[in-house]
């Protein structure tokens, strides 16, 4: 935030503090020039150099920076010439006329590093001007106005600032760019890191200082630790969410049209998986929560079968696929129900024939002369 209000503090230093509508002093169209008499500066030489060397620079004769001046610019018998800079830093050399049209001779009158050309966005007063609150009551204290009069951004005294527009951080160079909140008991920082093209939230200031979240170009959102919520959202599914390190979390889907090669698990593979299977009660080690809870060890899931162990992307064997248990189940009941259904039909068969021996049992029992009840 501060970095934000030093930039529209010095760009009001750029543009004359005045009330919309109101009108400017003009610049001057020509620069002049004047010897150490105070005369102007006839025939004078004006030599341009990039700051701070004696490598020529060139400056320029029109806005659009397309016709070079000579170097040196000869000034005019009033000691003028045109000279437009490019944005960059020069270092400007006035001499006598010497003997040629050159800086080697001449005498100097003066030399002047790091002169820096003035942006002529921000030199076209129709087009932005700037005004303070004189009424401060903490409303706009500092305003940056359009040809419009429409308000584009402001400052208010206790540090709040708003944009009627968009905000760009950076030059797309590879520099990182950063926006620091200076906390009481932590600081955080919202920053571009250039290095991996990510966006970047973390704990300090500055960027990749102890980083909590990060998205990249791809659209991907790697989270340091982990996501709490205040409040998770339920649902009726019985599938569990279980998230390998390094893994994206996804829509679970079981469509066909998401699955290739389909096959049944084979009776004696469901077998040995539900047979070998050890549950367990434990107390965790990691969390709150000190109930006794239900389930598996993944070494020992890993040793049965490896298509029930969850790997982190490096290959570290990390848990147990639990959603994926129950599928082992499915064809042993089914074989322990038709092998029931089975023994069933049997056992109806071998009471049906004991009936039928009991029957005739008795019936061999009964008298020859006996009567049959009428």
């Amino acid at each position: 935030m501060r970095r934000i209000f030093l930039v529209l503090v010095a760009l009001a230093f750029l543009v004359v503090p005045a009330a919309a509508q109101n009108g400017t002093v003009m610049p001057a169209p020509k620069a002049i020039f004047y010897d150490n008499n105070g005369a102007p500066c006839d025939g004078c030489k004006l030599c341009a150099y990039a700051s701070g060397t004696t490598t020529p620079q060139n400056t320029f004769s029109e806005l659009t920076l397309t016709t070079a001046n000579a170097n040196p610019v000869i000034l005019d018998s009033a000691g003028r010439a045109t000279v437009y800079l490019s944005a960059t830093s020069y270092k400007f050399v006035l001499m006598t006329a010497g003997t040629d049209a050159t800086c080697a001779t001449g005498t100097t009158l003066w030399s002047q590093d790091t002169v820096a050309a003035v942006n002529t966005a921000l030199t076209n007063w129709a087009d932005l001007t700037f005004q303070v609150d004189t009424n401060n009551d903490g409303t706009n204290i500092f305003s940056f106005l359009n040809g419009g009069d429409t308000e584009k951004a402001q400052i208010n005294e206790s540090g709040d600032v708003q944009f009627d527009g968009d905000l760009t951080i950076g030059d797309a160079t590879e520099d990182d760019k950063d926006i620091t909140f200076d906390g009481n008991a932590q600081d955080f920082y919202l920053c571009l890191d250039d290095s991996a093209d990510d966006l970047v939230i973390g704990l300090g200031g500055t960027c990749g200082t102890t980083p909590a979240l990060a998205i990249d170009e791809n659209r991907n959102v790697t989270v340091a630790i982990g996501v709490v919520m205040a409040t998770w959202p339920t649902t009726a599914t019985a599938a569990n969410a279980n998230v390998a390190d390094g893994a994206a979390i996804k829509l679970v889907t079981s469509l066909r049209a998401t699955k290739r090669d389909i096959q049944p698990i084979p009776l004696d593979v469901a077998r040995a998986v539900s047979f070998g299977l050890q549950g367990i009660t434990y107390r965790s080690r990691i969390d709150d929560d000190q109930r006794p809870w239900p389930g598996f060890i993944a070494e020992d899931v890993e040793l049965l079968t490896r298509d029930l162990a969850i790997y982190a992307p490096t290959g570290k064997l990390q848990s147990v696929a639990y959603d994926r248990v129950p599928a082992y189940f499915v064809p042993v009941l089914r074989d322990h129900e038709s092998r029931i259904l089975a023994l069933e039909a049997q056992l109806l068969a071998l009471e049906t024939r004991l009936q039928a021996l009991t029957l005739k049992l008795e019936l061999s029992t009964v008298p020859a002369d006996a009567k049959v009840p009428q």
